[in-house]
């Protein structure tokens, strides 16, 4: 196996001379092994470098001391079941909601750890954007981006590296984990990316964007991939308002809106009711632009439960989950 250097830091722990490097890891053939995700995403970058890709990517992550949250109290609660509970070594902090972005001794549980972490950040020379408190007590995030390319997922790699080491110096664990606490009432951490091109941020590039989205996730639902849709659409956020069609023309057809129509259900039902909300989406779009000149048509409305708005002149999109 041989290392391939990828890409090149300042080592801001050590500090001097010191540099930190990001490998990628090669058979002796010289190929990428099969892990190598990097390989397979440098390439894919290198297709459109023309578009001048920008990510912004949102980390995310929890800070654990002794076995639980930073500022959740010690349980005193009995295990009275016979098997291990991990919610029974600490108790509950009062209910979310004055955490994020809080100060205060009382609200804030980890800010210095955060704070170093974005200075180590700066003096590597990473392009880190922001810091702050999350919704659950011991949960914070920051920022990479906005970044070209691959520079978003090395910067990330080498920040979240970075970040365990101020953790380790301070005697706390870092957890990345999407639902560290296993129960509906408390916040998940996750990694939300945000992506334009050079046309998105031009003159006219919400429609662009909107469109290209639109027109990709109708394309996998004509192709019926439902799998793809499901683990998608988890993770696909997106408010749009379109002007129908007096703005931008038959910008919208029926797959396409189908499509917005089917991404808002939830996730249990998306991948089994995707054909009934063709059919009632479609039915809508037809009543809704059956409508003769938008300047003197008289706005017909009509809806659906998966939470597009219609009207003789316009569609609505908004909360695609």
């Amino acid at each position: 196996m041989f290392l391939k250097p990828a890409f090149m830091c300042k080592d801001p722990m050590r500090k001097g001379d010191h540099i930190l490097v990001l490998c990628e890891m090669l058979r002796p053939d010289m190929t990428p092994i099969k892990e190598s995700t990097r390989t397979l995403a440098d390439a894919i970058f290198n297709q459109a470098l023309d578009e001048d890709p920008w990510f912004g990517i949102e980390q995310e992550y929890t800070l654990f001391k002794d076995g639980r949250p930073m500022g959740w109290p010690a349980s005193t609660a009995r295990p009275f079941n016979s098997g291990p509970d991990p919610m029974m070594q600490f108790g509950y902090p009062g209910p979310q909601g004055a955490y994020y972005c809080g100060v205060g001794y009382d609200v804030s549980f980890g800010r210095l750890i955060c704070e170093k972490h974005l200075d180590v950040c700066l003096e590597a020379g990473l392009n880190i954007g922001g810091i702050n408190g999350e919704v659950m007590p011991g949960q914070w995030e920051y920022q990479i981006g906005p970044a070209t390319g691959i520079e978003a997922g090395d910067h990330m790699h080498m920040s979240r590296f970075l970040l365990n080491r101020v953790c380790e110096e301070e005697g706390v664990v870092c957890s990345f984990d999407p639902k560290p606490i296993p129960s509906d009432d408390w916040n998940g951490a996750g990694c939300h990316t945000n992506f334009s091109t050079k046309k998105m941020r031009n003159d006219g590039g919400y429609e662009v964007a909107c469109l290209s989205v639109v027109r990709c996730l109708s394309a996998r639902l004509r192709r019926r991939d439902s799998h793809a849709i499901a683990r998608e659409a988890s993770c696909i956020r997106i408010c749009m308002l379109y002007s129908y069609p007096r703005d931008h023309g038959a910008c919208l057809n029926p797959n396409e809106t189908q499509t917005l129509a089917c991404y808002n259900r939830s996730s249990r039902r998306r991948a089994r009711s995707w054909a009934r909300t063709t059919r009632s989406t479609s039915a809508c779009m037809a009543r809704a632009t059956s409508a003769v000149s938008p300047a003197t048509a008289r706005p017909t409305r009509s809806t659906t439960s998966s939470g597009v708005l219609l009207t003789g002149m316009r569609v609505f999109v908004w909360n695609i989950m």
